[in-house]
């Protein structure tokens, strides 16, 4: 009798832990305040494993789909630190019907975004600089791309030297963080800015490796690809 009582109790410990651990993992009820960074306020589902932490807005919140998204998410967060062997940075994400700025924002390690933004290499490149505390706008679209081996069509570096052999175009050889919005530059000037990054940053690392090329983004060594000769 007494080891059917002790058995049963055994068990019945089991559920509990069983129970606090589906708790901890599941969504539960927040919100986001008004804040100098994001001016608004709505009410959110919340959830949290490690240095992620993801708010899904009710507007747009779907309890059958709210997992999958999260672990979406999860996965790139934890890619980045795969690929590039670093220490995460906290990062939260907040999903939501229409950004204030109209397109994926962040700030203070908060991406702001639409659940279709999800797709799109805007999310991806934010969350790389969030979870890494990236500084330069060319270092986050070149290791965006670096880690998550983004299709895109690649220009030759016989394209780039042509163009940069040009003296009216070899200040976007600087990646000022001005050459990568579209709406300061026409398409070429962008896209030669993006490509111009990601092939520095495949260079870089594959040169002298991921500690040296996070430690030291603001040393390009654009010189050795004589891009500009």
């Amino acid at each position: 009798m007494k080891r059917a009582v002790t058995i049963l109790l055994i068990i019945s410990q089991l559920l509990i832990f069983s129970s606090c651990d589906q708790n901890t993992t599941a969504f539960t009820e927040s919100n986001h305040p008004r804040s100098e960074s994001y001016n608004a306020t709505f009410d959110t589902m919340c959830k949290t494993e490690g240095n992620l932490t993801v708010h899904i807005a009710e507007e747009v919140y779907e309890e059958k789909n709210a997992e999958k998204v999260f672990q979406q998410i999860k996965e790139d967060y934890d890619k980045v630190i795969e690929v590039t062997g670093q220490k995460e940075n906290p990062v939260t994400v907040y999903i939501v019907s229409k950004t204030t700025v109209g397109k994926v924002y962040c700030a203070e390690n908060e991406i702001y975004c639409t659940p279709s933004d999800l797709e799109k290499e805007d999310f991806r490149m934010y969350l790389a600089k969030e979870a890494l505390n990236l500084k330069d706008m060319w270092q986050c679209i070149g290791l965006s791309h670096y880690v998550f081996n983004e299709e895109k069509k690649e220009m030759n570096q016989d394209e780039l030297k042509k163009y940069y052999s040009n003296i009216d175009n070899i200040n976007t050889l600087s990646l000022f963080p001005a050459y990568f919005i579209e709406e300061f530059n026409d398409d070429t000037t962008l896209e030669v800015a993006k490509e111009t990054a990601c092939q520095l940053t495949k260079y870089i690392i594959e040169k002298d490796g991921m500690e040296k090329y996070i430690s030291s983004a603001n040393e390009k060594n654009i010189g050795n690809f004589g891009w500009n000769h």
